[in-house]
């Protein structure tokens, strides 16, 4: 495979888009099948599903199969954490003291081969924690305000606005500069702002870090004075704006104020003033008539404050007569479970490190105990937006590149963070059938064909008449063997040497350019229910030359070297054979079966740890398919008339494993076509003149790097979001590539990786 930086590389995993439409053979696709809830229903006729009898008609038996390794295949047993002088260790699984692959991963395996392959829902799909991404640096808050009680209902809050959002200026004349979309800003802000009220940048030691915090032990915010800290009295569409030697002046009826602007892409943008001078505690006796009163913003951390200058700022005071804004519970409720999920992230990412990383950052009111909670409190100096239609507030945040919730409408134009189900739900309308696994919300709906084979459970969430949790649940008629070393293997463990597995990163969800698409070309914007919708199953790519060993040497103790494991792969070409047992499945169901198995010749799964960099590829074959006949079995034991066997070879017989599996691929290539090609392409080995299967990297990083591995991703954020990378579901049977970024430097983007 080609490894040039200049080329494209595919991406160690791809999408299935599950939510393509079916076109022909709906009913044969789907299965008719009973609703969920009725399945707990005493006395419900569940047909052929049903446990406690072998029905005539119905196909009960197994499929004796042969698995070989391609590649090295690591599933874990036993693992052992890092400590800072070892690797974390995985040992291989062991049956009855032998190396094996476990029933439980051969059966996720099939499962998710059924599940896409008959357009059902998965089975798994897990919905903890809500879909937040980080804002870009061009939409995030920039305006600031105090957190106050409403003096006229104590138990509410109000936001009292402090500091002008950033604004964007374009030169008009030499020294005339103009306010972009002036109407627009105006309209939207001189509502909550006198006049253009900065927030103020110090320099290098102009701040008072000899104090503990900028908040008092009563919790009330101290006071400074800051002399230069000016108010631009009016908002107007043109000021008088100089810049020299890359200092920027705007002068207002002769005074001028230094003013701090960023430049970036060409654009220009304001984002407040300078304070000029270290702010002095404020004294009501010995205060200067001519000093603007303020606070100071810094950041604090584990009761001490962060010195990192960028983001202290001076806020001048506003007239108590300034109106304040509302600020409404569903906001406030939006912030503390964002700031609850920050907070712990960074915690554990600090108790990972030792306490290596720099101090944990949070809002001033980070709870002493868990049942605090985070919400705002009176004092605290949060960044906020307003709404264009109305001013209210919709939204909060405690630093400017906050996260932010994709969020779901719940009516009344209250909305609410969406989890991954609700971007599944979303999809449903375009498919026509449930995609998402069976929960309170589903349960109404009908059995899919993979749930109908493979079982499932789900808690409801709703507690039944004796006050426990109720579940769903209904056991799979198809259980799976353990996979054991062929008879020709030799009784010696087929264990490579131990390797050292490489850490690699890639886009984790809730990545709107790797998991989701937009739902029209020219959509832009961050990830939203009504632009975006899910790329759809996730599978691993086969690499015909897998480079599992770490690239680089790490020295114990380095932080990295705690991402490393230390694994003893199977040997490729080990052989291992399992069964595949199944009771009064219909003939469609068999099909199913047989093609989840063996989707066509020499088709490749993945199985075990490792598979992003091109580890557990594994091909199986069907030896042969034993059907049983129950009924005369248990009537004539002795009688071997109640058992047909049909060779895994056999091309003509019907029942045949060759022929059940095409059976299914003849209806699944009528009614959803582009599934049919996505499963062939992911199921063979890419072309060896083809792109190289890789990890994102950047212009400037050698491929396979296990350096700064967030640097193509970091890089694609910059861009515009109609310019960024993106990944997308696999279409017309093609993988989607991807490129080397640069930083937009020019250095950075001209340098070439190996």
């Amino acid at each position: 495979m080609s490894t040039s930086s200049s080329d494209l590389f595919i991406n160690p995993y791809q999408f299935i888009d599950i939510s393509e439409p079916i076109e022909k053979h709906r009913d044969e696709l789907l299965g008719t099948y009973p609703i969920i809830r009725e399945l707990k229903t005493a006395g419900a006729d569940l047909g052929h599903l049903t446990h406690d009898r072998w029905l005539e008609g119905s196909y009960s038996g197994h499929f004796v199969c042969t698995l070989m390794t391609f590649s090295p295949v690591v599933v874990g047993g036993q693992q052992t954490a890092a400590t800072s002088d070892a690797y974390g260790r995985v040992e291989p699984f062991r049956y009855r003291g032998k190396i094996a692959l476990p029933a439980s991963s051969l059966r996720g395996m099939l499962s998710s081969i059924a599940e896409i392959a008959s357009g059902s829902a998965p089975r798994i799909l897990d919905r903890r924690g809500i879909l937040s991404y980080r804002v870009d640096l061009s939409d995030a808050l920039s305006a600031m305000a105090m957190v106050e009680r409403d003096l006229r209902d104590p138990t509410k809050l109000v936001l009292r606005p402090l500091a002008v959002p950033t604004f964007e200026i374009k030169k008009k004349s030499p020294g005339k500069w103009m306010i972009d979309d002036f109407d627009r800003f105006s309209r939207k802000w001189s509502k909550c702002f006198p006049g253009l009220s900065f927030k103020y940048y110090f320099d290098k030691d102009q701040i008072p870090y000899e104090d503990s915090s900028f908040v008092s032990e009563d919790g009330h915010r101290r006071k400074y004075e800051c002399p230069a800290a000016a108010l631009v009295p009016r908002f107007q569409r043109e000021y008088d704006i100089v810049a020299t030697e890359n200092k920027w002046d705007l002068t207002v009826d002769g005074k001028k104020i230094p003013i701090k602007v960023k430049i970036q892409d060409g654009r220009y943008f304001v984002l407040g003033g300078y304070a000029g001078s270290t702010p002095a505690p404020h004294d009501e006796e010995t205060s200067s008539s001519g000093a603007a009163v303020g606070y100071v913003r810094g950041i604090e951390a584990a009761g001490e404050t962060v010195q990192v200058r960028k983001y202290d700022v001076f806020l001048r005071e506003v007239a108590r007569n300034t109106p304040t804004l509302p600020l409404p519970e569903e906001v406030v409720r939006r912030y503390v479970r964002l700031a609850e999920e920050a907070y712990e992230s960074a915690l554990a990412e600090r108790r990972r490190s030792k306490g290596r990383t720099p101090a944990v950052l949070y809002p001033r009111n980070a709870p002493k105990n868990k049942a605090d909670g985070f919400r705002p409190r009176p004092g605290d100096i949060v960044f906020f937006d307003t709404s264009d239609k109305d001013g209210s507030v919709i939204e909060i945040s405690y630093s400017a590149a906050w996260r932010r919730y994709a969020l779901r409408n719940t009516g009344d134009n209250s909305f609410e963070a969406a989890d991954i189900h609700d971007f599944f739900e979303a999809s449903e309308e375009r498919a026509g059938r449930r995609l998402r696994p069976v929960t309170a919300e589903t349960a109404g709906t009908p059995l899919s064909r993979a749930e109908a084979l493979f079982g499932f459970v789900a808690d409801t969430g709703v507690a039944d008449e004796e006050g426990d949790r109720a579940g769903l649940s209904y056991a799979g008629r198809v259980q799976v063997g353990f996979a054991t070393l062929g008879k020709r293997v030799s009784q010696e463990d087929p264990l490579d040497n131990r390797k050292v597995l490489r850490v690699l990163a890639s886009p984790k969800l809730p990545s709107e350019s790797f998991y989701f698409h937009t739902t029209d070309v020219d959509t832009k914007g961050p990830l939203s229910l009504t632009n975006h919708r899910p790329n759809g199953t996730k599978m691993y790519v086969h690499n015909g030359s897998p480079r599992p060993i770490s690239i680089r040497k790490i020295a114990q103790g380095d932080d990295q070297a705690r991402q490393k494991l230390e694994v003893r792969p199977i040997s490729e070409k080990t052989k291992f054979i399992f069964r595949v047992y199944f009771e009064n499945l219909d003939i469609r169901e068999l099909q199913l079966l047989a093609f989840a198995i063996t989707p066509s010749d020499n088709f490749c799964h993945k199985i075990g740890l490792g598979r992003n960099i091109g580890m557990g590829t594994v091909i199986i074959k069907v030896k042969s398919l034993v059907l049983w006949d129950r009924g005369q079995r248990y009537i004539d034991p002795f009688d071997t008339g109640h058992q047909q066997q049909f060779d895994g070879e056999d091309n003509n017989t019907p029942l045949a494993p060759r022929q059940l599996a095409a059976g299914w691929r003849r209806l699944l290539e009528e009614a959803l076509p582009q599934t049919a090609r996505a499963l062939d392409t992911l199921g063979r080995l890419p072309p060896k003149d083809g792109p190289a299967v890789a990890h994102p990297f950047a212009l400037d990083q050698q491929i396979h790097t296990e350096d700064k591995t967030f640097s193509w991703s970091a890089n694609n954020k910059r861009l515009a979001a109609g310019k960024r990378q993106t990944l997308g579901p696999i279409r017309d049977g093609k993988l989607s590539t991807l490129k080397p970024n640069g930083n937009g430097s020019k250095e950075s983007d001209k340098s070439g990786g190996k």
